[in-house]
């Protein structure tokens, strides 16, 4: 899995697309929300063939696929997204992350966002939220 030549442009492409999307289970949740935006800059569909994850249209569906597929949210993505050839960033490394890192960090739950370089970003209630103080658990970063 490696970025796009012109993976910058389709960073901010996708930001001003999916600017005003408001989270939706099974939709437009953390989930999918990192998903389609690893699309838009690598070309990899990395829910694409993951075979054991079922399909969620609430958060109590979310909560059993997540369980089912890896018991945490951190170690869901992890198992998904190092199949696809991520790396995982060291918690010693937390302080240097990147535009278009991928983040698991903690805030009632475990949540999933990207990193812009200062904050962390997801979907909201409102379409794209901001984070800049989380608890981050996992991070990782397109290969190239």
């Amino acid at each position: 899995m490696k970025k796009k030549i012109n993976w910058e442009e389709k960073h901010f492409e996708f930001l001003l697309k999916h600017k005003d999307d408001k989270f939706e289970w099974g939709k437009w949740d953390c989930i999918k929300f990192v998903n389609t935006y690893l699309k838009a800059i690598s070309g990899t569909d990395v829910l694409k063939g993951a075979k054991d994850l079922k399909s969620w249209s609430s958060e109590k569906d979310a909560m059993i696929s997540i369980k089912d597929y890896g018991k945490t949210l951190s170690n869901a993505i992890h198992k998904r997204v190092t199949e696809k050839g991520m790396i995982e960033i060291p918690k010693s490394k937390f302080n240097y992350l990147q535009k278009g890192d991928l983040v698991c960090f903690k805030e009632d739950t475990e949540l999933a966002g990207i990193c812009d370089g200062y904050n962390i970003l997801g979907p909201g209630s409102d379409g794209l939220s901001l984070k800049n103080s989380c608890k981050i658990v996992k991070a990782w970063r397109v290969n190239g």
